[in-house]
């Protein structure tokens, strides 16, 4: 059995709808084939190809890093027999973002971040838990995280952001989950789900419920 050296957002996913799955995926000396990647899949990945360099390119200029070039970032993240799909896709949806208004809120609050945003980033930490009631703790467990970008804003607040594409493949669509705070069907204004308790946390509107 292999030795895990830490756990991200999804191995955790995995663990909690099936800890089988989890064995075969992160445990197993001889581990399963990777499953191709989808077109749903794909597409996210376009998205956020398409995301990252528009936001890299302004903030810093093109070319500052080749990385950031948009070819480069599609070309790494989709492979290869998804591509003629996924390009137009995540050309589409990027466009929708940016007639949304977000693109223009973000590149606000990235132009005044305090300190250069970060993109691609690790973030790595080490925590001790117990529970109450139960002798055992666990000590020295390692969490790694890989956010999209990160970033300080003027109120001190640590950023990050992780952009997720659902139900853009699906036949049924998707609905926002619930709790949201903003959901833009007009540019000019967003609306916050009917249960959400929205408050200012240090320049960002949470969902304090």
């Amino acid at each position: 059995m292999r030795e895990i050296q830490y756990l991200s957002p999804t191995s955790i996913g995995v663990f909690e709808e099936s800890v089988s799955e989890f064995y075969l995926q992160y445990l197993a000396n001889n581990r399963p084939p990777k499953l191709p990647q989808t077109q749903a899949m794909s597409t996210g990945s376009a998205f956020d190809a398409f995301a990252k360099s528009h936001l890299h390119q302004n903030l810093f200029g093109k070319g500052k890093d080749p990385r950031f070039d948009l070819i480069a970032l599609f070309e790494a993240q989709v492979e290869t027999r998804n591509r003629d799909f996924a390009y137009g896709a995540g050309k589409h949806l990027f466009e929708q973002y940016q007639k949304s208004g977000a693109l223009s809120d973000l590149m606000i609050q990235l132009s005044s971040a305090v300190g250069e945003p970060r993109f691609e980033l690790e973030v790595r930490g080490v925590i001790n838990g117990y529970r109450e009631g139960v002798t055992m703790t666990r000590e020295g467990v390692v969490l790694l995280g890989k956010p999209d970008c990160f970033f300080i804003n003027t109120h001190g607040a640590h950023v990050i952001l992780d952009w997720k594409v659902s139900g853009y493949c699906s036949d049924y669509g998707a609905s926002p989950l619930p709790g949201y705070v903003s959901i833009r069907n007009d540019p000019k204004q967003s609306d916050q789900h009917k249960d959400a308790c929205p408050m200012m946390l240090k320049g960002i509107m949470v969902n304090v419920a």
